[in-house]
């Protein structure tokens, strides 16, 4: 199971004012965790469950928005939960917008220490559960079908990976350390910018309509960081996309 970003959001009709808290910022890629052997698969990540545990443990009539966030701030250890919008509404109870967990399990709830466990960063999970899938398959012809593709799988990231890499080399000439691309959205229109740039590679580089397309998608999703970042540095959506026209454009020439 790999998750993208999570958004969470409160909103008042009558007034349409917005309140948002996602489970990591924008440059960031989020975790999964809770490997279950027996479902073969992750369970959570660690924002739902850190954001599941509060609205269980506590009293929703008294707890606030900033109650929560406050605690995802203090529980979260791998990545950075954000908000963003009306902060007003960050004051109100939450039992305003979520229904009141029944009593009994907050106290259940309480009783319990949250312990994060099987923390795997999300393009990974992927990997993870297939490797596992692996090493439990008892059939010879099953497992050979599951190490071919794993295999295809590391191909499909390492290609994705370099055109990537590619592009961001072109953007920036020579070597660049991620870390110096980090930046917050300035307005809608990087934000705009950036949901063009991320369709365009979508829909350019990669052939989604074959039969692992939904995998090649995921994957492609915790790379979307290098986008927002570019997007957040000050290039221009059309900047880009030229290219991400031009790395794509050779990539297709050395397979041709």
């Amino acid at each position: 199971m790999v998750k993208k970003r999570i958004v969470i959001t409160a909103f008042n009709l009558g007034s349409c004012r917005l309140y948002a808290v996602t489970s990591t910022k924008a440059e960031e890629k989020g975790y999964a965790c809770y490997y279950d052997k027996v479902r073969k698969t992750f369970l959570s990540d660690e924002f739902s469950a850190v954001w599941m545990h509060c609205k269980e443990k506590v009293n929703l009539d008294k707890a606030t928005f900033q109650d929560q966030f406050d605690y995802l701030q203090k529980k979260m250890k791998l990545s950075c939960s954000c908000r963003f919008g009306d902060m007003t509404i960050g004051k109100k109870p939450i039992s305003e917008f979520l229904k009141n967990t029944p009593r009994t399990v907050r106290q259940t709830t309480k009783a319990q220490t949250l312990v994060l466990t099987d923390l795997t960063f999300n393009h990974k999970a992927t990997f993870k559960i297939l490797k596992h899938q692996i090493e439990t398959e008892t059939d010879a012809g099953k497992r050979q079908v599951l190490i071919r593709k794993y295999e295809a799988l590391h191909q499909t990231r390492a290609q994705i990976e370099g055109t990537v890499e590619a592009i961001k080399q072109r953007c920036f000439p020579g070597a660049v350390v991620e870390d110096e691309l980090v930046g917050y959205y300035r307005s809608a229109q990087d934000l705009f910018a950036f949901k063009t740039v991320a369709e365009y590679f979508r829909t350019t580089c990669f052939n989604w309509h074959e039969e692992e397309s939904l995998t090649q998608f995921l994957i492609t999703l915790s790379y979307m960081h290098v986008f927002a970042r570019l997007c957040t540095y000050g290039f221009g959506a059309e900047r880009i996309i030229e290219v991400i026209t031009a790395v794509s454009s050779e990539s297709l020439s050395v397979f041709l």
